[in-house]
């Protein structure tokens, strides 16, 4: 078969196509892949490092966590702790369910420097600092007072390397020991927490790092020191011995590569943010790049191949191609009266395309007169229906006939259509998208409309600001409430699954006469409305909404705001998110109109306005601004409405708490100061301390409450309890001479007090603690 240049025009092409694309695409390709290959090579070893640091962190944040905790436990403060009895099992259970939740840890001390008697509390015991030292951890360079030394001058928690430690005196253990202050940060704290790791511990972790290659993995502390390392390479001793030669400092961060007698090694280098440690991996070059060249001659391979089968799909397509254009040229020769020049002379595409542009050259006309008429007349027309703006009979009944609609008909109705979440639709969707969604759900609400309720016939037009559709139809034999719900329903799905939103419908009442098509669109509007107090995806009927509130009392407006305004000036968060989902929960229930509900808001956001403007917190210009943008923002729905008023009420709350704050901060010191000087004065009560600093006593016990925990008459009894006790086991005075010494007067009344905190009365607790040795 003879064929033209535009065949052999095709074939080049194709070929050239592939060639080029093979080229460009098999070189950036090839840079691509040798360059993920290298990414994953590195990202495989970040990942491990990763994973490494991850868990690690983990577990420190873990003991902070548990250090933190132990500084807030009121059973284990320096005070509370005693010499022995019950209050020491107490604190090594407790110790022992701090321990038990980190697997991390086999071992946790605390040592308070307020103490005199130079004790570490243990989850295994209670020890003295030197036989902690010298009989349970015995460091080889570590000692009692380099531990006590170290304690004074800590502000930040600190990790000490692995080191051989004899345990018990019988067991060589190598530990890591992490000492947290507490608290931390603070220039002086008070005490120490002593959590003990195993090397083993490190060393599983780091070792499953390394995946079972050869390799090492090292753990260093922010000045350099090692604090753990696990792996092997030949050539190497240990893991110390390949770090002197890498020199950590000199390592970069990221992927490296390291010469060592002839031989690279891939190096990877991670410092944390958390604590600034130090995470490097090495691993030998030859172990990473085997891979490397297999995949380099798989892909070779595999482009030469493709090379090939797109010369024969060049082919191929060439002829696949030709063959219809040249039938449909031999077509169209013979129909529009061409001559039959010989194929190898003419270009078939050139002779198609002068007889299409003909074609369209003859339809332009037309075809412009059919795309701009019936649908702007339409839209036009259905407007004024909905507005009911006619003179007379005859122009209605003729807008009725040019939107489709039947003007004989006895049954009008319209329902509107509005998009929830419409700033969010409008937002986050292109405006020629916007314009399609909307034109596609005016022809679905139409087609729902005649198909669900059997509509006679229908009719839908854009609402303004492009907020949804207005449907107006005249229902048929299957048209009911249930018919409704279902098409406002389907329509809602739709229109989900096209666009990410749905819909709100309002549906009008039906009318006998097309004057009244204006009154159904009027109440539609209204029902849609209720979407403030019920939330939006569903349908509102005018006449139900209208029924319920007929058979339900409005909702009273005084005594909501006058609670909020009292509560918002206390700063009390809580009340006021109460308040709100009252108002809310109120708002939601059957009955209550959509007038009652925007009244109520609007009083709601005005009494804030109000209580904060009394306050004073809103002097500054931009704060004052931000409130009046925020009480002004304008809510779909009630929920949304809740939630936007709790976090203003929360931010006014803050800001009060805050004011106020500042005014107390030196408060606490001085009443604990106080207690401690006059606890002996058995007239001492809440009145008088509350008198003392000008304050009243309710404030004075929530205060001191919220800074310690204990109310200030708590914390009175706690410091008499304590002073009893030293003189119960330091001195011979007998009880009735102790008794007025710690404030009290009778002596039932003290005894009764004394046996409620300890368990015991006096003469026992002395008996108990003089009677015999001292329990560790």
């Amino acid at each position: 078969m003879a064929r033209s240049r535009r065949f052999y025009g095709y074939l080049l092409s194709y070929m050239v196509i592939v060639t080029l694309s093979l080229l460009v695409f098999g070189s950036l390709a090839y840079r691509i892949f040798m360059s993920s290959l290298g990414q994953e090579i590195e990202k495989s070893g970040v990942s491990q490092l990763l994973q490494v640091r991850d868990i690690i962190e983990t577990r420190m944040l873990e003991m902070k966590r548990i250090a933190v905790r132990i500084s807030l436990n009121p059973a284990l403060t320096s005070y509370t702790i005693d010499g022995g009895g019950y209050q020491l099992m107490e604190t090594k259970r407790i110790l022992n369910d701090y321990m038990s939740s980190n697997g991390f840890i086999s071992d946790i001390g605390i040592y308070y420097m307020s103490r005199e008697d130079d004790m570490i509390f243990g989850a295994r015991g209670n020890y003295a600092v030197d036989t902690y030292f010298d009989a349970v951890y015995r460091y080889a360079t570590w000692k009692a007072a380099d531990f006590q030394k170290e304690s004074y001058a800590l502000n930040s928690p600190v990790m000490r390397p692995l080191q051989s430690v004899v345990v018990n005196r019988s067991d060589q253990r190598s530990l890591a020991t992490y000492l947290y202050p507490i608290p931390a940060n603070a220039s002086k704290p008070y005490g120490v927490v002593l959590f003990q790791i195993e090397e083993r511990t490190f060393g599983n972790l780091l070792g499953n790092a390394l995946r079972g290659n050869k390799g090492y993995v090292y753990v260093l502390d922010g000045g350099g020191q090692m604090v753990a390392a696990a792996g092997a390479i030949p050539g190497f001793a240990n893991g110390e011995e390949f770090l002197g030669e890498i020199s950590a400092d000199r390592i970069p961060q990221g992927m490296s590569s390291y010469g060592i007698d002839g031989l690279d090694y891939r190096l990877v280098k991670l410092t944390s943010e958390f604590n600034n440690w130090t995470y490097i991996i090495a691993l030998p070059a030859n172990q990473l790049l085997t891979g490397v060249y297999k995949a380099k001659a798989l892909f070779f391979g595999l482009l030469t191949g493709i090379l090939l089968a797109g010369m024969l799909m060049s082919v191929f397509f060439a002829i696949r191609n030709y063959r219809p254009l040249q039938a449909l040229a031999g077509h169209v020769r013979q129909h529009r009266g061409y001559d039959a020049t010989p194929p190898g002379r003419k270009d078939e595409f050139q002779l198609i395309s002068n007889i299409m542009d003909e074609v369209t050259e003859e339809n332009r006309e037309l075809q412009t007169r059919i795309k701009t008429q019936a649908a702007l007349v339409k839209e036009r027309m259905l407007g004024r229906l909905l507005e009911d703006a006619f003179a007379n009979h005859e122009e209605r009944n003729e807008a009725l006939r040019v939107c489709g609609l039947t003007v004989s008909s006895e049954h009008f109705r319209v329902i509107v259509f509005d998009i929830d979440d419409h700033e969010g639709f409008m937002r986050n969707t292109p405006r020629p998208s916007v314009d399609v969604m909307l034109f596609s759900l005016r022809h679905m609400v139409e087609d729902l409309a005649c198909e669900v309720t059997e509509a006679q016939c229908c009719a839908a037009l854009e609402r303004g600001g492009q907020r949804g559709v207005s449907l107006v139809f005249q229902g048929g034999s299957g048209t009911t409430e249930l018919t409704i719900r279902e098409m406002t329903q389907r329509a809602s799905l739709f229109f989900q699954q096209a666009a990410g939103y749905t819909l709100t419908a309002g549906i009008g009442c039906e009318y006998s006469a097309a004057s009244r098509i204006k009154d159904s669109f009027a109440e539609a509007q209204h029902a849609a409305r209720y979407r403030f107090m019920r939330g939006g995806n569903r349908p509102f009927f005018y006449s139900e909404m209208m029924d319920l509130e007929m058979r339900n009392l409005r909702l009273p407006l005084d005594r909501v705001d006058a609670n909020v305004e009292m509560a918002l000036k206390q700063g009390s968060e809580e009340k006021m998110k109460s308040y709100i989902v009252q108002i809310v929960e109120r708002l939601s229930a059957p009955g209550v109109s959509i007038e009652t509900a925007e009244n109520l808001t609007t009083d709601f956001a005005m009494t804030l306005w109000k209580a904060a403007s009394d306050i004073g917190i809103l002097t500054d210009s931009s704060a004052h601004l931000k409130m009046e943008e925020s009480l002004n923002e304008k809510f779909e729905t009630i929920s949304l409405w809740g939630q936007r008023m709790e976090d203003i009420c929360s931010e006014l709350c803050q800001m009060i708490l805050d004011n106020r704050k500042s005014k107390n901060d030196q408060l606490y010191p001085k009443l604990i100061a106080y207690i401690q000087q006059n606890f002996a004065d058995n007239m001492l009560s809440l009145d008088k301390i509350a008198d003392s600093f000008g304050i009243s006593s309710s404030y004075a016990t929530r205060y001191f409450k919220e800074q310690t925990g204990y109310s200030l008459m708590q914390y009175l009894d706690l410091v008499r309890m304590n002073e009893a006790r030293e003189l119960l086991r330091q001195s011979d005075v007998i009880l009735k001479g102790i008794i007025p010494q710690v404030g009290y007067v009778d002596e039932s009344h003290f005894i009764r007090k004394f046996k409620k905190h300890e368990g015991v009365t006096p003469n026992e607790y002395r008996n108990t603690h003089r009677g015999g040795s001292r329990v560790i």
